[in-house]
């Protein structure tokens, strides 16, 4: 009997044994399990100290936890992930380095929606916006009403059409600037020729003018000048109380045809009530 149940024991540790879970296709040592069971917790805390903002705590959680995961496991593309998001947050930020963990998170997942909007933006950050508009539209492709891969497709667009149009504006002046050089070198005329002529023109008219109104000549004509402005002036203002008297006139009539106008209708009011 006693050898009897001792073999149930036996029987029993080897089918606990035999169901082990099997990940890519090989059993798993009681070691990888404690090891993956201690990673999964790592992420935890990790997570709790992102929410908290401490972010470097939580990069130090997910990388000692991506220590313990085996190479070709499919949990490291979440732990890779998970550092580039606390890299996102720490100043001054290595976008070079969000972007090799997401990219070490998309070897291990080809496709994970976090890993690929993360390093859409440190693309952008960096100016490889070709590379993030690939990154968000593999997103869409897969999540066609994904929020945010929708409204980073939008804001990577607007600059795309800016900096062509500033590129569009500097080649135009740098075949303005050519054709001017090539003007000049061909024609032997300089295009900018009739400033300097303008300005030298200006330069002596202020000259000339200057030296002819303080000459002594110039006095006479300005007190003949004079003389013009004021009997200019006496004539205007005569004018001008000819005007105000011609109003006056006018406004007197019209006050003595209204009062005529008026007696006449009360002349021819009292006709009609003695009749």
């Amino acid at each position: 009997m006693g050898k009897s149940g001792g073999g149930k024991k036996k029987n029993k540790v080897t089918t606990d044994s035999s169901k082990k879970p099997n990940i890519n296709g090989g059993n798993v040592s009681d070691a990888e399990i404690l090891f993956l069971k201690r990673a999964q917790e790592l992420k935890e805390e990790g997570n709790s100290k992102y929410q908290s903002g401490d972010f470097s705590g939580a990069l130090e959680r997910y990388s000692k936890g991506l220590k313990l995961i085996p190479n070709d496991h499919p949990n490291r593309a979440v732990f890779h992930s998970n550092r580039a998001a606390c890299l996102m947050q720490i100043n001054p930020i290595d976008y070079e380095e969000v972007i090799s963990e997401c990219s070490l998170a998309l070897t291990v997942q080809p496709g994970l929606t976090r890993a690929l909007l993360r390093r859409a933006r440190a693309f952008e950050a960096v100016g490889k916006v070709d590379l993030a508009v690939e990154d968000v539209n593999a997103v869409l492709k897969t999540e066609p009403n994904h929020k945010e891969a929708m409204e980073m497709s939008r804001q990577l667009a607007s600059p795309t059409q800016d900096s062509s149009s500033e590129e569009t504006e500097l080649k135009l002046d740098d075949w303005l600037h050519d054709f001017a050089q090539l003007f000049r070198s061909r024609l032997h005329v300089d295009p900018d020729a009739h400033l300097d002529l303008h300005d030298l023109g200006k330069d002596r008219f202020s000259e000339a003018l200057e030296e002819t109104l303080t000459s002594e000549e110039a006095e006479p004509l300005f007190d003949r000048a004079a003389n013009k402005f004021q009997q200019m002036a006496a004539f205007a203002l005569l004018n001008w109380g000819n005007v105000h008297m011609f109003a006056a006139q006018k406004r007197f009539a019209l006050e003595e045809s209204t009062e005529e106008a008026y007696e006449w209708v009360k002349q021819r009011t009292t006709t009609t009530r003695d009749g």
